[in-house]
């Protein structure tokens, strides 16, 4: 049974189902790479719709830290330091606070934007 499940989840990496969440493919250059060129081969669609605008904003930041990298390195400080305040405001909240989710909420967009960030410098760096 357990061979199934991890089948069934395997081919649905591979096929690319699970690569259409554009966070997922802003952190992952590798597949992101592999879904656009997918996505060469078939017919547009939503999937493959989502790949090429994650693909368009992937190249756009590499070209920023290409042409601009020390504003691109203060990018980063200042997102890192935007989620050090998010996340010191959401331990002073208690859940049941109104402002929690919302806070929450943004704590976890800030996170994506500064993974996103460091995926660019990991996937340039090399």
């Amino acid at each position: 049974m357990i061979r199934k499940i991890l089948f069934v989840v395997l081919s649905s990496l591979s096929l690319g189902l699970y690569a259409a969440d554009y966070n997922y493919l802003m952190t992952h250059p590798k597949q992101l790479a592999s879904a656009y060129q997918r996505c060469q081969q078939v017919e547009e669609d939503s999937t493959c719709l989502q790949v090429v605008n994650a693909a368009q904003d992937f190249i756009k930041l590499v070209a920023d830290r290409r042409d601009h990298p020390q504003n691109f390195g203060k990018l980063i400080l200042t997102n890192q330091m935007l989620l050090g305040k998010l996340d010191e405001k959401l331990q002073q909240l208690p859940q049941t606070h109104p402002q929690y989710s919302q806070t929450r909420l943004a704590y976890d967009n800030q996170l994506q934007k500064v993974n996103t960030l460091l995926s660019v410098v990991a996937a340039t760096s090399m």
